[in-house]
């Protein structure tokens, strides 16, 4: 991006945050930039913040909502300084969030034994599966609460389209994996979940902060999902390596350790293998690829 097209997108940001929210941010400046989403940085009111635009208007109230939910059960995440679903300006959804303290996990494990915060981060995990939502897959704010689209798991797992015909064609599977893969949804269907539970569905060590010694925030819900917890243990695997999630377990307790995660792990794998071609993004291929096979060799014995 050209420097003048980044202080244009900065100055349509200012006018946004005074014009929309009579907020005056210093030091604006460009962070990272996903499919649908852009973050800014800056100052405010003597504390660091972050700007985010969406273009999807569903994804900020979730977001909203589920940090009020994870306050009331006492986890760290960041405050919602501004929220808006439609601005005038960008025509784009904006939330303004404080920055949460410490270093994110995957800044720390250069610098230090982390198997301690991942014990933390287990254990945290547990805190947000105690949160109970109504409905089940997608979350949507509704009236003045979280709510997932489906009224039951099945209908939801059945009802998502994970397209493995692609794997297939494009030679990530074979056709024994593919009925493998088309088993564990079938059998993923049918767990009994009378009760919806809250779930992250992105908790890797990008979103995880902390200060050397205690979990100090966990952010971005822009993925949260409601259903089976053991959905989002597979999701963490998914970014740990074998000692990290063995700490990782250690804190979160007995359900990590259910064989069912490991359908759920071979699920998510094929998942990001599918995104991560379709994306182009060649150079995150190999770890989603490693994971998958893996995966088959953990369901198969």
């Amino acid at each position: 991006m050209s420097l003048e097209k980044e202080e244009t997108e900065i100055n349509l940001i200012q006018q946004v945050l005074a014009g929309e929210f009579d907020m005056s941010v210093a030091n604006i400046g460009k962070g990272t930039q996903g499919d649908h989403s852009e973050v800014f940085f800056g100052e405010f009111d003597g504390r660091k913040v972050f700007i985010k635009t969406n273009s999807d208007t569903r994804v900020f109230p979730v977001e909203a909502a589920g940090y009020g939910l994870f306050r009331q059960h006492g986890i760290p995440c960041p405050e919602i300084l501004a929220q808006k679903e439609r601005t005038g300006y960008l025509n784009r959804s904006v939330l303004v969030e404080t920055a949460v303290p410490g270093k994110r996990l995957k800044d720390l494990t250069e610098t230090q034994d982390v198997s301690p915060l991942f014990e933390a981060a287990g254990r945290t995990m547990a805190k947000i599966h105690q949160i109970k939502v109504e409905g089940f897959g997608t979350l949507r704010y509704r009236g003045s609460s979280l709510r997932g689209d489906c009224e039951t798991w099945k209908e939801n797992v059945l009802g998502y389209d994970r397209d493995l015909g692609y794997l297939k064609a494009n030679g990530f599977v074979d056709e024994r994996q593919l009925k493998i893969l088309t088993d564990s949804i079938q059998e993923i269907a049918e767990v009994d979940l009378p009760i919806a539970i809250f779930l992250h569905n992105d908790f890797h060590h990008g979103h995880i902060f902390s200060d050397g010694k205690e979990i100090t925030g966990i952010i971005d819900l822009g993925a949260c999902f409601s259903g089976d917890p053991r959905r989002d243990l597979a999701v963490a695997r998914f970014y740990q390596t074998a000692e990290e999630a063995q700490a990782f377990n250690r804190g979160y307790g007995p359900l990590a350790y259910d064989p069912v995660v490991s359908k759920y792990l071979l699920l998510v794998a094929a998942e990001k293998v599918r995104y991560r071609h379709k994306g182009g993004f060649a150079h995150r291929m190999s770890q989603a690829l490693e994971t998958l096979s893996r995966s088959f060799a953990e369901v198969q014995q």
